[in-house]
């Protein structure tokens, strides 16, 4: 909605901008020049002359057809009106024209002498309601026919090009008209003056912008009623469609060239009823579009007056002759904007405030159209100087209805692929939520059975484990019970026995120090040191432990600067020392009888985790001279109950298990680098810290 919203204000800022610069261009291209008592000398105008508004005070002869001879000779003295304005609109001597039903425009006109043998043409947009033009003496058409009397005079409405050639700078316009039948009388509209291409290219672009407009109009409407017939259920496009044709069939109308082409039989007065009732009708299928947009809105009372009304006046206007009708017409179009002002405005306003769809872009187009009607009223009036935009309001009004009706259609198209594809995701996920539940299931089982494999395999070590030593205390025990082993005479038999014990008490310790950490129940005492110095502190320690043992501990490389500041860790000095036991333990015992010295590195290094809130760790590395670790053997190394054959057959295979679970729960990693006869290097890694 605040997409469609958009869009409509910025038509209406292009709307106003396109209407104020069409009457600056008019403005800006034509010199207009004021006529003064019946003469005006636009010798001085700069040539060639395109465009000449001849404004100004035309003499009038009331109540008489004068050709240009008999104006010569003429003695009385002629009266002086304004052009472009009615007759009925001025005053003579103190007396309104209303009784002024012909009458005979003169205008001297002074050109400059490059204008002589030029082609030069008068453009006049409509002097009601017919009307004969003569030049320097001779007739070059018009309009019409002109009479003395109604039953004498033919109507017509069209715009006309008269062209001649100047014989001389002193050029003589003399224009006949009559007026029986149409509510405004004489010249209404301005008369031009200038060269012939340049006007009948400008009469030219005025009746291809016409074509357009109604040809865009009716194409609009045709596409909303072939909605209108695909989907019934929705009126709104009928009366859109409806409307659009509608305005595009007036647009013809009102332009008599077009109706000249397609329908040449056509009489003024038919033209002139259907200029009018097209416009009633019109607002008739506005205010159905209202009722069927804004049903809550609008008050059904309201909307019954309007038709009720607007068929009265559309009757009036069928059985009246145009003498007689347009004289009311400003009593209906009065009649018709109140009425309007509520069952589109009011209405309008309400639908905004309730945030109606669509309600707004109604609201801009109903304010152009009003912009526009005070527009054209104060044109005829004379106020300001503008071009009538009255019909292009209505044109861009009918555009905006078709764009709310387009965007709903888009919107429930949109809506309606959302729902297919939601459903044929909605599909896709479940198949894929089967395919993941059965794989889930899958694995399992296969967990299940690998639990249960694991189970059955570490029960059976810990039976053979801890059977072995059990049974050779019981024989040994059953020995000595029967008097054949005194443990006074065989120190070594007793030591055996109580290195039998020992190793059933060692694996019996690390089997539940193993359950403890898988469980999660075993606590850490989480502290945070500085890495030098616990490194610093624990290996001299670990040194003189092994120094009786004959076993040199050396220190290869010991970095512990993290961005040029020492580095921290969070630990559990307990549980790290057992981890670096348990690793020099080991190196101890594969590589006693092969080298007697053991190196450890620690080393700060990034993370490879890109992501990781803690970009870098410190990696302890404990490295012996063992005879290593087929490469096929070193994933199972940290698994329960591993026991390299030769040289561990004291251990309990839980050890290095015991380690993962321990430096896992620093958020550590375990790790072992080896190969055969040339040693091995275990290692783990802890996140570190730079103190601020």
């Amino acid at each position: 909605m605040i997409v469609i919203y958009r869009y409509g204000l910025i038509l209406f800022i292009l709307t106003i901008t396109i209407l104020a610069g069409g009457s600056t261009v008019t403005a800006e291209s034509e010199n207009n020049v004021l006529v003064r008592h019946g003469a005006v000398d636009i010798s001085s105008v700069n040539y060639p002359i395109e465009a000449i508004s001849l404004e100004g005070e035309w003499a009038f002869y009331k109540n008489q057809l004068l050709t240009p001879e008999q104006i010569t000779s003429h003695a009385e003295e002629p009266d002086y009106i304004q052009i472009p304005q009615s007759w009925d609109k001025q005053r003579i001597n103190e007396q309104l024209l209303t009784e002024v039903k012909v009458g005979t425009y003169r205008l001297q006109l002074k050109l400059s002498k490059y204008e002589i043998g030029q082609q030069k043409a008068l453009f006049l947009s409509d002097i009601a309601s017919a009307y004969t033009v003569w030049v320097d003496g001779h007739m070059l058409g018009g309009v019409g026919v002109v009479g003395e009397m109604m039953t004498e005079e033919v109507p017509q409405s069209r715009a006309k090009l008269i062209f001649f050639e100047p014989k001389s700078t002193e050029v003589e316009v003399v224009i006949q008209a009559s007026n029986y039948r149409f509510r405004s009388e004489g010249a209404i509209k301005e008369i031009k003056f200038g060269d012939g291409d340049h006007l009948l290219a400008y009469m030219v672009k005025k009746k291809l912008m016409a074509a357009l407009t109604i040809g865009g109009l009716l194409v609009i409407g045709l596409y909303h009623l072939i909605i209108y017939g695909i989907r019934r259920s929705d009126r709104s496009t009928l009366f859109v469609g409806l409307l659009a044709i509608d305005i595009g069939v007036r647009g013809w109308i009102r332009d008599t060239y077009l109706v000249d082409i397609l329908a040449p039989f056509m009489s003024w007065e038919t033209i002139v009823k259907l200029d009018y009732l097209t416009g009633h009708i019109a607002y008739m299928f506005l205010v159905m579009l209202m009722n069927r947009m804004f049903p809550q809105e609008m008050n059904r009372r309201v909307a019954v007056l309007s038709h009720v009304l607007t068929s009265v006046f559309s009757m009036y206007i069928l059985l009246m002759p145009a003498s007689v009708y347009t004289k009311t017409l400003p009593i209906q179009f009065g009649i018709m904007l109140l009425i309007s002002m509520y069952t589109i405005g009011y209405v309008c306003i309400c639908a905004v405030k309730r945030r109606r769809e669509g309600a707004l872009i109604n609201m801009i187009g109903y304010i152009i159209i009003v912009i526009s009607c005070v527009n054209d009223v104060m044109l005829f009036q004379r106020m300001i100087v503008s071009a009538e935009i009255l019909y292009d309001a209505i044109f861009i009004f009918v555009l905006l209805q078709a764009i709310i009706i387009s965007y709903r259609y888009s919107r429930l198209f949109n809506h309606n692929a959302a729902l297919s594809s939601d459903l044929q995701l909605l599909n896709q996920t479940l198949e894929l939520k089967v395919e993941d539940r059965t794989a889930d299931l899958h694995r399992k089982n296969k967990e299940l059975a690998q639990m249960h494999h694991s189970r059955t395999e570490m029960l059976a070590n810990i039976s053979h484990d801890m059977g072995s030593p059990l049974i050779g205390i019981q024989m040994n025990m059953q020995l000595m019970k029967d008097g054949l082993v005194h443990a006074a005479d065989q120190p070594e038999f007793v030591q055996s026995l109580l290195d039998k014990a020992a190793y059933v008490k060692r694996l019996n310790d690390d089997l539940f120090e193993l359950s403890l950490l898988e469980s999660g129940q075993l606590q850490f005492q989480f502290k945070r040191y500085q890495l030098r110095s616990y490194m610093e502190d624990l290996i001299p320690r670990m040194k003189a432990d092994l120094a009786s043992q004959h076993i040199t501990l050396r220190i290869g490389s010991l970095e512990t600067l993290l961005e040029k500041n020492e580095a921290w860790i969070d630990a559990d000095a307990k549980r790290i020392k057992q981890v670096l036991n348990n690793y020099v333990g080991n190196a101890v015992k594969f590589s006693r009888s092969l080298n007697s010295t053991i190196v450890i590195n620690c080393r700060i290094v990034p993370t490879n985790d890109k992501g990781d809130a803690v970009p870098y760790e410190v990696v302890i590395e404990v490295k012996d001279q063992g005879p290593g670790i087929e490469e096929e053997e070193l994933s199972h190394v940290f698994e329960r109950f591993y026991r390299k054959i030769e040289g561990n057959a004291s251990g309990s295979g839980l050890g290095l298990a015991i380690v993962k679970e321990i430096v896992e729960r620093h958020q550590g990693r375990v790790g072992v680098v080896s190969k055969l006869g040339e040693g091995s290097t275990f290692l783990f890694t802890l996140p570190v810290y730079r103190m601020e």
